[in-house]
Order: C-alpha cells, then structure tokens, then sequence
C-alpha cells in the first residue's frame, strides 16, 4: 500500500504557500513588463516625428497583458457562475460569453474594414484625438478622392496637386494627370494646376506651409472624414491673372482679376472667377467695347461656368476666357471695356459691390470699367 507521503501524491499538487509564492513572482513580471510599455512608450513619445509604427517593439508586451487581464476577468466569472450553476451550466454559460466577446470584437474591427490602419483606441478619445498627436493616412480613401474629381465637369481645365500623387493617380482618369505639391518646379501658372487635394500627412507634416495657405485660400469643395479622421481635402485653385480687380456681384461671385491680350483682331480677356457661397448655376458675363462717345463697338456674353454646373458651391473657380472680335474698320482711339454679370433666366444683372460702378447712363446699372485699349 502506498504511502500518502509518497513523492508521487505529493506531486499531484501544490501547497498554498508555492502558489502564493508563484502568484507574487508574476506580479513582479507583469509590473516589469507594464514598466517596459511605459517607459519605451515615454521615450518615442518625446521626439519631434510621432510615427505609429515607432511604438511597434511595445506590442508583444501589451498582448501578453492583455491576455493575463482577460484570464483573470474570465477566472473571476468562472467562479460566480461555479457558484450559481452547475458545472453544465457553468460550461454552457463560458462558451456562450467567449462567442460572444469574440463576436463583439470582430464585429467592432470589421467597422473599419478596409482601412484597418484608421483604427485608433476609442478609451484614448480615437482619431478625433490621435490625428492632433500622430501623422495619420497612409493613402487611406484616395480612391473617394480620386472618384470625385473624375466626375467634376471641368477636370480637363489642369492638373491636379497632391501630397502624395503616387497613391491618387491610379484613380484617375488616364488623361488627368497628378503632380506631387512639393515640387521645386511646380507653379501655380503656366500651366495652372486645376485641383489640390491636401492630405493628412502632408498637412501635418507643414512641408510646404506657403504652397499650403496659397492653394487653400479658397472655401474647400469636398473633405474626405472616415472613422473620425480628416483624410483629404479638396481646393480648386483660382485661375491666375495679371491685373487684380476684386469686384463682387451679389456678394457670392467675385472677379479677383483678369488677363489680356491682343490676337490679331481678337482681344481676348480672361477672367478669374471666385463662388463665395453657394448659389444657382447659369450665370452670364457680358463684356462691351465702348467708343469715346459711348457707342458699343463690339461685345461677347458667355456663360461664366461653360454651362457646367447648374448649382455652384462655395470655392469654384472658373476662368473661361472671352474672346471679343474688334471691327477691322475701327478709327483710332482709347474704347473702354466694360464689364457685367447677369441672370438670363431672370432677365437682371447682379448688383455690384466692392467695386465702383460706371453711371447708368454709359452702359446699364451694375457695369464694370475693367480695362481700356488703344487702337494705333
């Protein structure tokens, strides 16, 4: 018969007091592991760039300890349902509650599918609060980027500006092409860029901080927020010119300036066009070459958007030039050029503001003096 001291009963289990010896050298370990976290989580906290993946090396430890958290919560509830249940019950009741915390947790991941790399822990505020501490996106929704301005009207009128091109320009339409923003070449004239789209990390990162506030002077046309972060931003930029002008009509449309020159017998003028506020569509200019005497010499109405968009929203910019063809007859002398914004569906001009207007008795209310021309 054996021995109740025998080694091999004695080996079946352990005393109390090796148990609480174990349990207190695990605590030292799980502290020393916590300490690692903090203090490498401290030190890459403190330099000036804050890249994500610099926290990488802390990962493995924090998975060991949330592992050791949930074996204790799951420990915890094994013994409040040993208490209430059978051990049937108690198996039931511990299959039924990891199903459904596995569940709830890919369930809560998949809400972020497919940008997994926007997922920021919510208990520390989420991206609201990370996108102000981190340099966020990756690339992250460019195809939403790239797919707005594939569908703008005018995506012909120039390129587009971005921080990152090489991740917007397989979104594109082949023909429309994707300059990198940072460029020491790039010049917002000849040729003029059309769109910028200003990403996260660019903005972020303050590369180019003067390119930035140039092209985001305007009201922005589209802004790209998923799972709390701001991705990208979109700005048209204002058609360049030579001669400033900063007249308004009706307080929305404003003429920041215009060009000219002189095409044989064509003097062709072109107009920077700025949408403060949203506002119908359909608008037309008129511009009128006036004699000395106030005789109409020649003109040209257009319509201001080429007829594109039957709404506008603040931050358009258009620049349809105007080409107004003199008579080949005309004496020599100085003719002014005259300039007007009108409704045709309502048959009125909109009022001018900002800028002086001519009498009503030289060319109608609400007309401009742009310019005057000398015929040799």
């Amino acid at each position: 018969m054996q021995d109740d001291t025998s080694p091999s009963v004695v080996g079946r289990g352990s005393s109390p007091q090796t148990e609480t010896s174990e349990h207190a050298s695990a605590r030292w370990v799980y502290l020393a592991l916590l300490g690692w976290v903090l203090l490498f989580g401290l030190s890459v906290s403190i330099g000036a760039k804050k890249f994500d993946r610099y926290s990488l090396p802390i990962w493995p430890v924090l998975d060991i300890l949330a592992a050791v958290g949930l074996a204790a919560l799951a420990s915890r509830l094994l013994v409040w349902v040993r208490r209430g249940a059978g051990r049937l019950q108690m198996r039931a009741a511990t299959g039924l509650g990891a199903l459904a915390l596995a569940a709830l947790l890919l369930g809560y991941d998949m809400t972020y599918q497919p940008y997994y790399l926007s997922y920021f822990n919510p208990l520390l505020g989420g991206g609201r609060v990370a996108q102000g501490l981190l340099l966020v996106g990756w690339g992250e929704g460019m195809e939403h980027v790239g797919a707005w301005l594939s569908a703008r009207p005018d995506r012909d009128r120039g390129f587009v500006l971005s921080w990152i091109p090489d991740t917007l320009q397989p979104f594109l339409p082949r023909e429309l092409r994707a300059l990198d923003i940072r460029a020491t070449t790039i010049s917002l004239r000849n040729p003029a860029p059309n769109y910028a789209v200003v990403y996260a990390r660019g903005a972020m990162r303050e590369d180019t901080p003067e390119l930035a506030v140039e092209v985001s002077r305007t009201p922005p046309l589209y802004q790209l927020r998923m799972n709390g972060l701001d991705y990208a931003t979109v700005y048209q930029i204002p058609r360049p010119f030579d001669t400033r002008v900063g007249a308004r009509f009706d307080n929305g449309l404003e003429l920041g300036g215009f060009s000219q020159q002189r095409v044989g017998a064509t003097l062709v003028i072109s107009p920077s066009w700025s949408v403060w506020s949203d506002q119908p569509g359909g608008r037309f200019v008129f511009a009128h070459v006036l004699a000395a005497d106030g005789r109409r010499v020649a003109q040209i109405d257009a319509a201001i958007d080429d007829g594109m968009f039957p709404v506008w929203q603040a931050g358009q910019q258009f620049g349809t030039a105007l080409p107004i063809t003199l008579p080949g007859d005309l004496p020599a002398g100085e003719y002014r050029v005259v300039l007007g914004v009108y409704d045709p569906g309502a048959k009125a001009r909109l009022t001018l503001t900002a800028a002086p207007k001519l009498a009503t008795e030289v060319d109608g209310p609400d007309a401009l003096l742009l310019t005057t021309i000398s015929i040799p």
